[in-house]
């Protein structure tokens, strides 16, 4: 077994591990869900990315257990795509969008108080979700520049689902089944 596969192992039973007691209970704090590339995804970030609207899991069961099953594999694939988008150079946005897109999540929450309740309740700041946006941005800019936006959407999701299976052939990914 080779110490990086040791080393994940290890990170995947402490931070599965990790319980608070609350009278005779243990409550799990946070899960380790997957690791790609050397970075982790954590049950609190798939929670994240649902609270939060950042990822359209249109057709996945609504069920918790599937809706967090396909944001997880969403958030594998957009790591994985990232670790691309940062071997090329892909322009940072310009702020004006990164603002445009952060009102747009802000408005599906009843107000400016709720809204930055929520980003309390899950850990994150603005320029958290601020780096997330572009991020975005930056990727779906590569897809683009890759793949261009002339094919049906069927086929375009085609090309890069068979494309995103040749990145997980080619770098680590870890997923800790629950």
């Amino acid at each position: 077994m080779s110490s990086t596969r040791t080393i994940v192992f290890v990170l995947a039973f402490l931070c599965g591990s990790v319980v608070q007691s609350v009278s005779a209970q243990p409550v799990t704090l946070d899960r380790l869900l997957a690791v790609v590339s050397g970075h982790s995804i954590m049950r609190s970030d798939v929670r994240a990315f649902i609270k939060l609207g950042l990822v359209d899991i249109t057709g996945a069961d609504r069920a918790v257990i599937d809706t967090e099953e396909a944001v997880l594999s969403y958030l594998i694939e957009r790591r994985l795509i990232l670790d691309e988008v940062n071997r090329y150079v892909v322009p940072v946005p310009p702020p004006a969008r990164i603002d445009r897109e952060l009102a747009a999540i802000s408005r599906r929450f009843d107000n400016q108080d709720v809204f930055d309740l929520a980003l309390e309740r899950i850990g994150f700041n603005e320029n958290d979700l601020r780096q997330i946006l572009v991020d975005d941005v930056r990727r779906e800019a590569y897809l683009e520049q890759r793949f261009g936006n002339t094919l049906r959407d069927d086929a375009r999701a085609q090309l890069i689902a068979d494309w995103v299976n040749t990145l997980s052939e080619r770098r680590q990914v870890v997923r800790f089944d629950q």
